[in-house]
């Protein structure tokens, strides 16, 4: 029956019915909203239904919209884009508004929302819509949620994310890194500069492409032994070790770079985490200019090592054994070559040319004027017998040949071993230190002369050292004197001369040695700055052992045997106080004799020197009648000199000037015995070693009663 109102009963009917359903199904819609509400209102997520008109207007928002600092009402019916969400983000919900009304299904969108309090929050919205009988989008119903934790983490990461990827990016080294799936992850600007290859090229690439920029085809390289062994590809770098997740080698690739190039790499793991292995990273470093540098530096050593051995070559191997002369030299560069040298020239009437010289400048420009120096003096040596004409020669064929700046101080002189004399001419050379044997006196040289090459057509003055058996000549470089400490301190002529005193006395080896010890000493641990040169000579005649002579019994024959003491212990090298001592003590035992054993009468004083070891024996023999001097009572010197007895200060004297005295009548004859040791307490030193300093001339001359 078509609905309607009719008369009668069933009409009446028909529209009671039709009221029915439409109560049931508003009834049920209540039920419904009343639950979604009381879901919705419970919920910490903002629920909110939306029109799907271009503005958006909210139906319907839940209770939780408060912790934006908003009322429901304050937003049922007005867009969200009017004060919630961030003008920038507005076109991300029109995109999704569009995306749902096209697919019909739901869509998730995040973007920004402005609270009240002027704050913004990172909101997450899911979307759903709500369709027709017909299929049309009637609503939308949201749910959204603030997770701007998760977006501050976010942030945080891609910001360490960027951080680590500039400076991997502008890292000196190349760097590369690769997934476990070989495709290129990190390729930085170095990588550019070295394989002109863009990283815009090259992200996201595998099967081995990253090889080809250095080998031209692909194929494993170190990055690639990370994650697995390649054991015919290992090989292939030198110096290959693995250190834990790391390898480390060095390849040198002929194909790469215009001549070839050395490339160090390392490479190892890159970890997530919790440590789980994503890929492997690998820097390498193009190593060919230093590697060709150290070829460059090794070629350099091995050629300035030869120079050296050719330089030590000019330096004499062993001193010459030069008649009656010791001789000790060193020669220490302060570089690997330098431009000190000593030599010793054999002339041809049998004497020696003595060289020591300091040519400006060090390394191996100095060494080969050194070379050309050494050579013009041999050579003008050969033809001139007298030291300054070899100067003045040679100095005029260096001036007519050296450059700029370059000339030589030097010292030439000629060694006579049997006059015992030294002729030398300087150049600007430091002259010798002498010091003379019996008081270890230093005496100082003049210098004269200038410097081999400063000047063409100069003059040079010859001078003459005597010397006397013991006296010591020590010629040096100023590396020596110069030679500094830690305080910038030099070691000077002072200090010098103070070591050479302390072992004058000593061989010319042992002198050498004192020096350079002291002056090691001195330096510690400041670095060598010059070349240090040392040539050290001591006149040492030989030396008669053994000598015996008769003297008659007369004063006037004494002095014969006092110069033979003088002679014997020149020789030996004693200090000079030493020989007085003994002189003194000789001349004492024969006065004896004369005056008091022969009386006056003619007899013969027999006299024996032994010398061994560095002792003097003298043996006095006498055939006068017997007298034990050792016997002989010691004065009383503490006695007025008028109550004293006359005599036996002799015999006290004798005591004190040797280290010895003793003895003996044998086969008729008296025979006195006294021994001298070097290095004993001289003169000044009583008692036992010599005349008391504190007498005075009557008490002295009570000796020779």
């Amino acid at each position: 029956m078509p609905f309607g109102f009719q008369e009668g009963e069933n009409a009446v009917q028909v529209i009671f019915q039709d009221i029915s359903k439409r109560k049931k199904a508003e009834a049920a819609r209540r039920v419904s909203e009343e639950r979604y509400l009381l879901l919705s209102e419970n919920m910490t997520d903002v629920i909110h239904l939306n029109t799907p008109d271009p503005d958006i207007h909210y139906v319907y928002v839940s209770p939780s919209i408060r912790m934006a600092g908003y009322d429901p009402s304050e937003l049922i019916g007005r867009s969200p884009f009017e004060k919630l969400v961030e003008p920038e983000d507005v076109e991300i919900l029109r995109q999704s508004l569009s995306r749902i009304l096209a697919s019909k299904s739901r869509d998730v969108s995040e973007y920004r929302v402005r609270v009240r309090d002027k704050s913004v929050i990172w909101v997450e919205t899911t979307a759903n819509p709500i369709l027709d009988s017909d299929g049309n989008v009637v609503y939308i119903a949201c749910s959204s949620r603030d997770i701007t934790p998760r977006k501050r983490v976010e942030e945080a990461l891609r910001e360490s994310q960027q951080q680590m990827s500039d400076i991997i990016s502008f890292l000196p080294d190349a760097i590369m890194a690769i997934d476990l799936n070989g495709k290129v992850m990190i390729w930085n600007r170095a990588m550019e500069i070295l394989t002109g290859v863009m990283a815009r090229d090259i992200l996201g690439r595998g099967d081995y492409e990253y090889s080809m920029p250095f080998y031209g085809y692909k194929r494993p390289i170190l990055v690639d032994m990370v994650l697995r062994p390649h054991e015919g590809f290992e090989s292939e770098y030198f110096g290959f070790k693995r250190e834990g997740t790391a390898v480390v080698g060095e390849a040198f690739i002929s194909t790469f770079g215009p001549h070839g190039s050395y490339l160090l790499a390392k490479a190892t793991a890159l970890c997530d985490d919790i440590g789980n292995t994503v890929g492997a990273i690998e820097s390498i470093r193009d190593m060919t200019e230093r590697r060709l540098m150290e070829q460059k530096i090794e070629r350099s050593r091995t050629e300035l090592h030869v120079a050296a051995e050719i330089q030590r070559s000019f330096i004499p191997k062993k001193t010459p054994n030069i008649p009656n002369f010791e001789v000790a030299a060193v020669t220490i560069p302060a570089m690997e070559v330098g431009g000190d040298f000593y030599d010793f020239i054999s002339l041809p009437d049998g004497n020696y040319g003595l060289v020591i010289a300091d040519v400006a400048g060090k390394s191996i420009p100095a060494a080969l004027f050194m070379a050309l120096s050494r050579m013009i003096i041999r050579a003008c040596a050969a033809h001139q017998s007298l030291a300054s004409e070899v100067l003045k020669s040679a100095n005029n064929m260096i001036a007519s040949d050296a450059t700029a700046g370059m000339f030589v101080t030097l010292l030439f002189g000629v060694l006579d071993g049997e006059a015992l004399t030294l002729k030398y001419a300087d150049a600007g050379h430091p002259t010798p230190l002498l010091f003379k044997s019996r008081d270890c006196r230093y005496v100082e040289e003049a210098a004269s002369g200038i410097a081999l090459g400063a000047k063409e057509g100069v003059g040079y003055e010859e001078r003459t050292i005597k010397f006397e058996p013991g006296d010591v000549a020590v010629f040096y470089t100023d590396g020596v004197t110069e030679a500094m400490n830690a305080q910038g301190e030099l070691y000077g002529l002072e200090r010098l001369t103070g070591a050479i005193n302390k072992a004058c006395q000593s061989s010319a080896e042992e002198i050498q040695a004192k020096i350079l010890e002291e002056l090691t000493a001195f330096r510690m641990d400041r670095e060598q700055t010059d070349d240090i040169t040392l040539v050290v000579l001591k006149a040492c005649r030989e030396v008669e052992k053994h000598s015996y002579f008769i003297l008659e019994s007369r004063d006037d024959e004494i002095p014969k045997a006092t110069a033979q003491v003088e002679k014997i212990m020149s020789w030996a090298g004693f200090g000079g106080l030493e020989i007085l001592n003994v002189q003194l003590a000789v001349e004492e035992a024969c006065i004896n004799i004369v005056r008091h054993g022969y009386r006056g009468t003619d007899g013969a004083i027999r006299i024996a020197f032994d010398y061994e070891c560095d002792s003097l024996s003298v043996s006095i023999e006498d055939d006068a009648p017997q007298f034990d001097p050792t016997k002989f009572e010691e004065p009383d010197f503490s006695a007025d000199l008028e109550k004293r007895p006359i005599g036996g200060l002799g015999i006290h004297l004798i005591k004190s000037l040797v280290n010895e005295m003793r003895y003996e009548f044998k086969d008729g004859k008296n025979r006195l015995m006294l021994k001298k040791t070097k290095d004993k307490p001289l003169i000044g030193s009583h008692p036992g070693g010599g005349i008391d300093a504190n007498m005075d001339e009557e008490q002295r001359g009570y000796l020779y009663n």
